[in-house]
């Protein structure tokens, strides 16, 4: 048994790896894990950023923290991926939908962001993508089945995002 949600992290985290673990791993959350194995600092947001991580560069460095006074220069770490410094470089693993703001995140930090290949799937998932376009336009209709799809929408976000937070097994 394990006596805390950092534990229970350490575990998988030993078990599969970073990049297996923060997969699995929904809820509100940011972390931030040392690697001293192998000299990388990983860290990153849950997917809506429903928590805070902060970044703030220094003349010897980086500090990252979940609050900051106002008088420093922190940026708002983005929830697009999975960040890591190694060898004073800083790669993003994206979401399949975010690199962008991975690059963005870099010119804030005036660092370049490598975005690596190996791209983390969206948890929500898509709905509706291919719409019958042929149908006529029946108002009433439609608006009851786009109420029914919203519905459905906010389970399966609610089923995926639970709170608190929830590690689902790597």
């Amino acid at each position: 048994a394990f006596g805390s949600d950092t534990e229970y992290l350490l575990h998988l985290i030993s078990d599969a790896g970073v990049l297996a673990t923060a997969q699995q791993t929904s809820g509100p959350h940011s972390i931030i894990v040392y690697d001293e194995d192998k000299d990388k600092l990983w860290f990153w947001r849950d997917y809506f950023g429903r928590r805070s991580l902060l970044i703030s560069q220094r003349v010897d460095g980086f500090l990252l923290s979940s609050v900051g006074d106002s008088g420093s220069d922190w940026v708002e770490v983005p929830s697009c991926g999975i960040f890591c410094f190694s060898n004073s470089e800083l790669t993003c693993y994206p979401y399949d939908d975010r690199q962008e703001q991975c690059l963005q995140f870099g010119e804030k930090l005036d660092v370049t962001v490598v975005i690596s290949s190996e791209t983390l799937r969206s948890p929500i998932s898509a709905l509706n993508t291919n719409p019958d376009v042929s149908k006529s336009l029946d108002w009433e209709s439609q608006s009851d089945d786009f109420i029914k799809l919203l519905f459905k929408s906010v389970q399966k976000r609610d089923a995926c995002c639970s709170y608190p937070l929830r590690i689902d097994k790597v």
